[in-house]
């Protein structure tokens, strides 16, 4: 039986939590910045969540949630591909290679130093 300290849920959790903290780190110009952004992220502010388009991102996420508990599992699923839906995929993903090719572009993250 794992004790209590030794939980790997408590070992992801505490990884997940540094990660997050050093990537604001990262992210922030200054430790002013750093420190805005930590308030935000514990704190509960209104705001952008009071928008219109927060509650489409909160009802796409019930939506996504009830496809992934509620639908077939891996193993489940026949991956038995129609003719149809490679070609929908295929589609897709030109479209989405459009969108990208479209879009200006961004330097990479590493130039800034």
């Amino acid at each position: 039986m794992l004790s209590l300290n030794r939980s790997p849920i408590r070992r992801i959790a505490a990884f997940v939590f540094l990660f997050v903290f050093g990537l604001i780190l990262f992210r922030s110009d200054s430790f002013a910045m750093a420190w805005t952004l930590l308030l935000r992220m514990f704190s509960w502010r209104t705001g952008v969540a009071a928008l219109p388009g927060h509650y489409v991102l909160l009802a796409m996420l019930a939506l996504a949630a009830c496809i992934a508990h509620l639908g077939p599992n891996t193993f489940e699923i026949k991956h038995e591909w129609r003719p149809w839906a490679v070609t929908s995929f295929a589609v897709g993903y030109v479209a989405c290679l459009l969108v990208i090719a479209a879009g200006h572009a961004s330097p990479f993250l590493y130039f800034q130093f």
